[in-house]
């Protein structure tokens, strides 16, 4: 008797997962159907950003419908910038954060990364070793706003890693930030670095 009341509530928890799971199908049916797909996915990013630890974002692509793809490896030969305006209301706060995505190739790569902020005299770097970088990993850089203006400033991603065994920058369809960033001293148009500015907690 013992043997068949296990056997009954195995089956009735079966079949209760099967039921959530196909509850949980139809209404991500109806609302990718209702076109609310792009709301859920933003409120995804958001949740995201505070599991980041970000308190307030100011730029980030991830805000609209946007296409990913490698911008190319950051070498001794090959860096990237990309203009940004800082606005009065970034200034509110005593801290910023940068982070900019990188992608691995899935490899082991070797030298050294570079995230560089600049604005007039005021410069900040991080130096990263890329052999710790996983893929599709965010490098930040804390800013201290106390020492920045209203106006332009400009992110640089260089490296002293040979093609190969160089990490890669990723870039969005988003202009964002500009209407372009820079490879090397060429102009990329309609494209910029996948970047994120925001106020970090703390």
């Amino acid at each position: 008797m013992e043997k068949k009341q296990q056997q009954s509530q195995k089956v009735k928890k079966i079949l209760a997962a099967i039921l959530a799971f196909c509850l949980i199908f139809m209404v991500n049916l109806l609302v990718a159907e209702s076109g609310a797909m792009s709301y859920v996915a933003k409120a995804g990013m958001k949740l995201q950003h505070l599991l980041d630890g970000q308190k307030k974002t100011f730029a980030d692509s991830s805000n609209r419908e946007e296409h990913l793809v490698p911008a190319g490896e950051v070498t001794k030969n090959r860096f990237m910038r990309q203009p940004l305006d800082i606005h009065p209301n970034m200034l509110e706060y005593d801290s910023l954060c940068i982070a900019v995505k990188t992608g691995t190739f899935g490899r082991k790569n070797k030298g050294e990364f570079t995230l560089e902020f600049r604005q007039g005299d005021y410069v900040e770097r991080k130096q990263i070793d890329v052999s710790e970088l996983e893929d599709n990993t965010y490098v930040r850089l804390s800013l201290d706003c106390s020492k920045m203006t209203v106006g332009e400033a400009m992110v640089s991603c260089y490296s002293d890693s040979d093609e190969g065994s160089a990490i890669t920058v990723i870039c969005t369809d988003q202009c964002v930030f500009h209407d372009f960033f820079y490879i090397n001293e060429d102009p990329i148009d309609e494209k910029n670095m996948k970047m994120n500015v925001y106020v970090p907690f703390g």
